[in-house]
């Protein structure tokens, strides 16, 4: 192994051992890392540019998670009269309801943490900034016994709409986890690849891309037929997990599997705006707790059209 290569192990160990970021274990064993942290935000954008998902971990501290989560009951109480150590009160929370007053509390400002910061500065390029109150609070509560992995019943989309110039990139999508969320929890499911499928599409038909918004969708998840059976195949079907989950798939020079945007408090997924995503069924025993701010140069973004 070379000795950069040795190097870059003992920040991992490190990392591993204290729980600090990668970025933060990387400062702390060599304070002039400028070369160090270039190679690994190259990593970082080639994985972007290839699967349209980057998931980055320790972006903020549990502490700040926590008191974000603590914002969100209350306000569920306030507004539903929920008591978390109740869950005979859940039901009172409407699906597509918010709480407004929530969104907009200081405690989120942690999301924005130093290694967010620095990934879509590479990106989109300095001078971004965030949507009004961080975007949505995508939360859920346990509503089945089994999980599957959606098809039609998922709503697949992408949230910027196909007319959207990508050159430069006018913004990303983030995922960001302040409650744990384990597999099959309610993880927000993104597909890799699918922001490349979408470009292809959009190359390929113009005229039907800058259509009519759902007829552009459906065209889209039509053209090619590993992305038709996930977004409208047989729910139901034996094996389907394993597909398109557990296996990565060569779509025409595109590599695509569906990843779930599950993990600890502190972890965040950036994603690509055309990056194909829906909300899939939560199976566990307590809420989902994800918000969703989208990072953009509002010169060059239009309103995102969903969240999920």
């Amino acid at each position: 192994m070379t000795k950069d290569g040795d190097f870059k192990r003992h920040v991992r160990d490190r990392a591993a051992r204290t729980g600090e970021s990668y970025q933060t274990a990387l400062r702390q064993l060599r304070p002039d890392t400028s070369a160090a942290e270039a190679l690994d935000d190259a990593t970082l954008v080639d994985s972007f540019e290839r699967t349209g998902i980057v998931k980055l971990t320790g972006v903020f501290s549990e502490e700040s998670a926590a008191a974000m989560r603590e914002v969100v009951w209350r306000g569920w109480a306030e507004a539903y009269g929920v008591r978390e150590d109740d869950p005979a009160t859940w039901i009172a929370v409407p699906r597509y309801k918010t709480l407004k007053e929530s969104k907009r509390h200081s405690s989120f400002r942690a999301i924005l943490g130093e290694d967010l910061r620095s990934l879509a500065d590479r990106l989109l390029g300095p001078g971004w900034s965030t949507s009004n109150g961080f975007g949505n609070l995508l939360t859920s509560f346990p509503n089945v016994t089994e999980w599957h992995l959606p098809s039609s019943d998922g709503m697949w989309h992408s949230d910027y709409g196909y007319r959207t110039p990508m050159d430069p990139l006018p913004g990303l999508r983030v995922f960001a986890v302040f409650g744990e969320v384990p597999s099959h929890g309610g993880g927000t499911l993104l597909v890799e690849g699918s922001h490349r499928m979408v470009e292809r599409f959009v190359h390929a038909h113009p005229e039907v891309a800058a259509g009519r918004a759902k007829l552009a969708r459906l065209a889209c998840q039509s053209s090619n037929g590993w992305l038709h059976e996930l977004t409208h195949g047989d729910a139901t079907a034996a094996g389907r997990v394993d597909r398109f989950m557990a296996t990565t798939t060569d779509v025409d020079g595109i590599t695509a599997r569906v990843v779930e945007a599950c993990g600890m408090p502190g972890d965040v997924y950036v994603c690509h705006p055309w990056t194909i995503h829906c909300a899939p069924p939560n199976a566990n025993s307590q809420p989902r707790f994800l918000r969703s701010p989208t990072l953009a140069h509002r010169r060059r973004s239009p309103s995102v059209i969903a969240e999920a």
